[in-house]
């Protein structure tokens, strides 16, 4: 089965505690699936109004997503300073790893690499959960994808994940 939306029902990304439903019209077996999470597939059987009853569907069991090693970004060894150097920008790896994005110190010049290590897909997108300003968005990022931003003024800049807008943090960036 491949991933393809039909439109005859359609729930929309859920939210925690959101709910949907949606009431058959007709017999048939009709095959559905998860948009933002592909490899959830399942379906409904839905029996003539009056026939009897065959055996009782058994509840479906959960499929894991497939396994995907989470590789280990390398830290970048710190830089030290000397006297007469101005000090250098450097480039922080932030891994997106079970459903979580990372509160970040950085300075200003630095560049953040955020790289996507989970089995879902995630965005690293500026602005309070669920509003998004527009001024960086990674778009959708795929395992092992990543996507990187220079912060060049300091300030505070909250961003969230537009998949999972639960998913939220902090980019606190300092003056040099």
């Amino acid at each position: 089965m491949s991933p393809t939306a039909s439109g005859e029902w359609d729930s929309g990304i859920f939210n925690r505690g959101q709910s949907f439903s949606f009431t058959f019209d007709e017999a048939g077996t009709f095959a559905y699936l998860c948009t933002v999470h592909p490899f959830m597939i399942a379906t409904v059987t839905v029996a003539e109004q009056g026939s009897p009853a065959d055996t009782p569907t058994p509840m479906p069991t959960a499929t894991p997503a497939p396994a995907a090693p989470i590789p280990v970004p390398p830290t970048p060894a710190p830089i030290a300073p000397t006297a007469t150097s101005a000090p250098v920008a450097q480039t922080i790896v932030s891994p997106i790893v079970d459903f979580t994005l990372e509160n970040l110190n950085i300075s200003v010049g630095d560049t953040v690499r955020w790289q996507n290590a989970d089995g879902a897909p995630h965005t690293a997108t500026v602005d309070e959960s669920p509003v998004a300003s527009g001024e960086w968005e990674s778009g959708i990022l795929n395992t092992n994808q990543s996507f990187e931003f220079t912060f060049d003024k300091p300030g505070k800049f909250a961003y969230f994940c537009t998949v999972h807008p639960f998913m939220t943090a902090t980019v606190t960036v300092q003056a040099q």
